[in-house]
């Protein structure tokens, strides 16, 4: 119990919005790639570990539905632009 006391408080760091965007857009392209569904947040964890996030902050914040929303933009942007390899045809 001393330890416990001792111990600097725990506190959850926030979420900045260029963390948000790079996250959202890389599920965005691991969906449209075929990432399989039971999987991405682990998959989410290991392409990211700049964010320095764990796995269940992952789960947690894709959980909210303004993260959904976000993802569904960026796979909307997507679908709109030319793959590369079009371009290079």
């Amino acid at each position: 119990m001393a330890n416990a006391a001792a111990a600097p408080p725990q506190v959850k760091r926030r979420w900045h919005d260029d963390e948000l965007e790079l996250l959202a857009r890389t599920e965005a392209r691991l969906v449209r790639a075929g990432g399989c569904a039971s999987n991405i947040n682990q998959l989410l964890h290991a392409e990211l570990p700049i964010l320095g996030r764990t796995l269940d902050g992952i789960k947690g914040y894709r959980r909210k539905e303004t993260y959904k929303s976000r993802v569904q933009a960026c796979l909307a942007d997507l679908a709109r632009s030319p793959s590369r390899i079009q371009k290079a045809h």
